[in-house]
């Protein structure tokens, strides 16, 4: 995986300023690169939007 690879970064995705997956064939990767605070803080978010 290069740099040309990446399309977006986990808060467009969760913004919705960038599509997720948009066929089946297609691959979404996370690479959480330390800072669980921010884990955490996304996980509380989509919790929200789940109605959890």
């Amino acid at each position: 995986m290069t740099a040309d690879n990446v399309w977006a970064d986990f808060y467009d995705l969760v913004s919705g300023t960038a599509p997720g997956q948009t066929s089946e064939s297609e691959i979404t990767a996370f690479k959480n690169g330390g800072g669980a605070h921010l884990a955490l803080i996304i996980a509380r978010y989509l919790s929200g939007l789940a109605g959890a």
